[in-house]
Formats: C-alpha cells, structure tokens, sequence
C-alpha cells in the first residue's frame, strides 16, 4: 500500500462513517462502496494516455474533531502506478501529502483522484483514509480505458534506460552483445562536443541496466552513421555494430574532413571491451594530394568471422567519377589492415549504396539500393570474391535493402525498407540460391510513411524485426516502435508495441534499432524523439499486438552484370585515422548526457532525441 496523488475533473461523494462522509460527483460514496470514473458512470470511459480528474471532499459530520491520519491507494491486480494516483488541489496538483490532518466538526478536506488510464478495460483501485483511533473508511475505484490495447502478456518489462542531455539530440544506429550479457550501443549526438555537427557516440552496459562506459569520438566536422533512409531521421544500419567473441566492438561510419560535408572518409573502427580503442581506420578508393568527392567514401555496415572485418558501403569512385558504387571491404580483424577491396556497379550511372552485409562460411551476402531501388547480392569466397548472384527486389521507388542475417539453417533474412507516402513493415527470407522462401507484411496499420523496417535478428531458425509502425488506434503521426518473433515458415510468434500516447505533452516516435536475446531474456536498443511540445515524458509500455501477417512476394529479377561492373579498386587504401585526422579526439562523453530511468525525466527540452534500452524477460 503506498500513498498517492488522485486526481480528477469531475466531483466524487463519500458516505458517513464514524462521524467522516465522502462526496463526489454532488453524490456521496459510502464507506465500502464502488465509485466509476469520470462522474461516477458505469458506462464512460476514457482514452488511453489521457488524464481525469474527479474531486473528492471528506466532512467531519460529527460533534467532535477527527484526525485523518493518511490518505492511501492501493492499485487493483495489473495496474500500473500512474493509472490511479492521489493528488491535491493545488493550483498545479502534486502527489498529496498528508498525515494527522485535524478535521473540526462540519470542515471539509478535499483531495483530487487522477485518472490516467494506459490500459484498455477496466482498471480498479481502492482508496483508504485511515482515520481516529485505528478506524478506516475505504471504496473502491472503477475506470474503463478506451480501444483494444492491452500489456504484452509475453513478457514483462524488467527495467528501461534512456540517454541523452537536455538539450541535445542523440540519434541511435545500432547495438549488438557479448558472451557475457553486456551491449554496446552506437550512434551520434550533435552539438556536445562538436558545436558544428554530430560526433559519434558509443556505449556499453551490462544486463542490469548500468552504464559502464561511454565515449566520444570527436573529430573537427561531421562524424557520423548516415541513416539509410538519407533523410537524417535516426543513425545508421543496425548492421554497422558487430562484436567478437572478446567482447571488441567494431563500428562502421564516415567522417568528413571539411565543413562542407560532402567528402567524406569510410571509417572503421575497433574498440576494445573496456572502451580503448585498438585501432581506427579510414578508407578512400584514392588518397591524392587534392582530395574529390569522388575519392569519397561512407561505410554503411560490416560483419565479423574468422579474424576478419568485411565492410560495405558506398563510394564516388567509379570509372567515370560521376556516380556512387558499392564497395566491398577485407580488414584484417586483429591490425585493421586491408587484405582485399572490391567495387559492384549493378546500375551503371545511378548511385548505389551498400546498406548491409552478413557473412557465412564462404560466403557475402549484401544488401542496398541500387538505382533507388532494393537489391541483394552474394558473393563467394572469403579470398577472392565473385558475384554468384545479384536481384533487383521490386518494393517500389527508394526501396532498400538495409538489414541482414543468416539463420541456423543458412537461410537469410532481409528487412524491406520503402520509403514514400506508403511504407509497410516487410521481410523477406531468401534461400542461399537467392530464391524467395517466403515475405511477410504486417498488416493492421495505416499505410503511411511512418512504417519502416530497421533491424533482423535470427535466433536459431527464428527472426526477431524490429522498427517503427504507425497502427490506426495509436501514433499515426510520428510512429512507435515495434518488435516481432517469427518461426522459421513465417508465423507470428508474438508481436508488440511501444507506445507512450498521442496527446502533445505525451507523443514522441520511437524505433527499435537493436536487440539481443540471451534465454528468455531480450535487450532492445533504439532512438525515441519527442513531439514539439513534450519535454517531460520519455517513457511508455509495451502492448500486445494486434495486426496480422500478409503474404509478401515482391518481384524478384536477376541483374545481368558485365565482368567490368564487378572490379578491383586498385588506388585504394586505409590510413590510421590518428593520421588522416590528427585532430580527432576519443573522449569520455561529457556529463550533460545522462543515464536514467525515462520516468525520472522531466528536464527535457522539446522536441528532444534520447537512446533508449530496455529489458523484457518471457
């Protein structure tokens, strides 16, 4: 039983008891009684994420004072804390504070029941006021929150964690794990260390939500893992994070040497388990005196097997120097040295971009936009690579490719990225042949541009999709996360929401950007953004989905490719970053950003970007 805040819009009524009566609504409660919110009427309810208030007044209907010794709230089975609170009456209502409270004979006291309903059906309560010599008077609260949404019944949220600052904005790219329960997360915060632009930024925390490092890599301009939307919405590939089997992370970005920001350098860098870096590279297809944009080079993701970094991503290097390719990358895990480098032009005079990559045996698989338009490529041996296959993936016009992964099986799963007016939240699961297994759309939501596939995760012969989604009965304007399990045919396991309400002290989107499962454990990293008008709330649940999967079978077409659009980059080169950008600087990230618990968040400056993780347990 805990003390509490109630608040409410509407009055409430108590019945006498030992000389105490309580009234609301212009009607009295009687001790023992059942009292429905708003109004004390059965059939109202109210929406998800949306406050009422009813105002309850006690009088001391006897000869004699009476002493209320406290006022408490005790929630019915599955309520949250916030859903019923107790309140005072104060201008701007707190949590209500009071102890052996002297009520002379005909005072009245008044205190506020708050009803915030994040849970559809019928919520209860009950409020006690302790009162005279060990007496109580108590009823019962009843509330109905509105739509169909309701926990996710699969598992419980153990515990969540945001970072960032006040007012800054830190965009989130990915995460992955080690053997021993810890992630690390990346991403880039703007304006901390560097007043021109992003700096990246990189963490590491354990199972139990502590931060045990965090860094910046802080050089003069722009440092960055560029979203694969190239809308600037969020940080880059979840496949741009890979950890070995000691616990070194490896990141995949560019970094620019200029403040026009369009001359970049692909950057690679590998960071030891307790935040040391062991070696940073910088990678250009040429590295003449007088730099171009067409010796530039972004890298967008990698994968790590077998001592070595393979990376991808795109470069202006292309024979005629007028448009972007693909490049393909061999490090050396344990020196950053480059072993091989390999350009793919499927779409000769168009800009194609390498987005993600994963690894097998013999094999690469990768993953982009060619032509503006969604591919998949493998590659075999790990030496010297050649094209086995590559396909266009019909999913419309600023379609990608921009996650990967392969399963127990061998199989891989991609995620469908479609940008534009319609998006759906798609994935394929393609057979090493490069022929469709099966695609899955989830279906239920509103198809606008708020729905986007950012991350695949196999786990056995399983997948876990992770993103944003906007559904009909939640955010539709900014979009909330989502996270989903399928089986190794494409059914639905489970699925789930994250949704934090719609009004405009409550909104913000939220996009799940990494997970990690470990048992019936799963850590899930992402990005929230709050909307213009809410710099105090940062946190929400985790609902149940409601949607259903459709059958999605995109077009699937071979891409003929001369021996001349699959080539060695002869110019190219890697140079230790502390060289290329002697003024770079690796720094703890400065105190401004801070670790909690969302709920204790309430100096945000909105409309603010945070990281987030979290813990579900099943």
């Amino acid at each position: 039983m805990r003390i509490f805040l109630l608040c409410c819009s509407c009055l409430w009524s108590l019945h006498a008891a030992d000389g105490l009566s309580v009234v609301a609504s212009g009607k009295p409660v009687p001790d023992g009684s059942t009292y429905h919110q708003p109004m004390n009427k059965s059939a109202s309810s109210v929406a998800l994420f949306s406050e009422q208030r009813d105002l309850f007044t006690i009088r001391n209907t006897g000869a004699a004072p009476v002493v209320i010794h406290g006022i408490s709230l005790t929630e019915g089975e599955g309520v949250v804390d916030e859903e019923f609170t107790l309140q005072d009456t104060a201008l701007k209502p707190a949590p209500l504070t009071l102890a052996d409270h002297q009520l002379a004979p005909d005072a009245t006291f008044d205190f506020y029941v708050r009803f915030y309903p994040v849970h559809s059906g019928q919520r209860t309560a009950t409020v006690t006021i302790a009162h005279g010599d060990g007496a109580e008077y108590s009823f019962a609260l009843s509330g109905s929150g509105r739509t169909d949404a309701t926990f996710l019944a699969a598992a419980d949220t153990t515990w969540q964690r945001i970072y960032g600052g006040a007012e800054t904005d830190e965009q989130a790219t990915g995460m992955a794990a080690d053997g021993q329960g810890n992630v690390y997360m990346v991403g880039q915060v703007a304006e901390v260390a560097d007043s021109f632009a992003y700096d990246l930024l990189l963490a590491k925390a354990d199972a139990s939500g502590n931060l045990l490092w965090s860094r910046l890599w802080h050089g003069p301009y722009r440092d960055y893992s560029r979203d694969t939307g190239q809308n600037d919405q969020t940080g880059g590939s979840a496949d741009a994070i890979a950890v070995d089997a000691a616990g070194n992370l490896y990141l995949a970005g560019a970094v620019s040497r200029s403040s026009g920001n369009n001359d970049y350098a692909a950057f690679v860098l590998k960071v030891a388990s307790d935040g040391r870096i062991a070696w940073e590279r910088q990678w250009r297809p040429a590295w003449p005196s007088s730099l171009l944009a067409k010796h530039g080079a972004q890298a967008y993701a990698l994968a790590v097997r077998d001592g070595r970094v393979y990376v991808t991503g795109s470069t202006g290097a292309g024979r005629s120097g007028a448009e972007s390719h693909i490049f393909v990358l061999a490090l050396a895990a344990d020196s950053g040295e480059l072993a091989w480098q390999r350009a793919l032009d499927p779409s000769p005079g168009s800009n194609d971009r390498g987005y993600a990559i994963a690894v097998g045996t013999e094999q690469l698989y990768l993953g982009g936009s060619a032509n503006n338009r969604a591919f998949l490529a493998r590659l075999d041996g790990l030496d010297d690579p050649q094209v086995a296959w590559i396909e266009r993936v019909d999913a419309g016009m600023g379609s990608s490719i921009n996650a990967l992964d392969l399963d127990s099986a061998g199989d891989l799963h991609a995620a469908v990225d479609v940008r534009g007016m319609n998006c759906t939240f798609s994935l394929l699961k393609v057979a090493p042949d490069g022929s469709l297994r099966w695609g899955r759309t989830y279906a239920g939501g509103r198809a606008n541009q708020n729905n986007n596939t950012h991350l695949v995760r196999t786990v056995g012969e399983d997948v876990i999709v992770g993103g944003r989604i906007a559904m009909a009965w939640m955010d539709m304007q900014m979009g909330d996360g989502f996270l989903m399990r399928l089986g190794p045919d494409g059914e639905l396991r489970w699925s789930a929401y994250y949704y934090t309400g719609k009004g405009p002290d409550e909104i913000q989107e939220t996009r799940v950007k990494g997970v990690a499962v470990d048992g019936d454990t799963l850590l899930c990293f992402g990005q929230l953004y709050t909307g213009n008008n809410n710099g105090t709330r940062y946190h929400g649940y985790w609902y149940g989905g409601t949607g259903e999967l459709e059958p999605y079978a995109p077009g699937v077409s071979p891409i003929a490719l001369e021996d001349a659009q699959f080539f060695a980059i002869e110019g190219g080169a890697v140079i230790d970053a502390a060289e290329a950008s002697p003024e770079r600087e690796w720094i703890e990230a400065p105190q401004a950003l801070t670790w909690q618990d969302p709920v204790n968040k309430l100096d945000g400056e909105a409309p603010d970007e945070d990281w987030f993780l979290m813990r579900l347990d099943f």
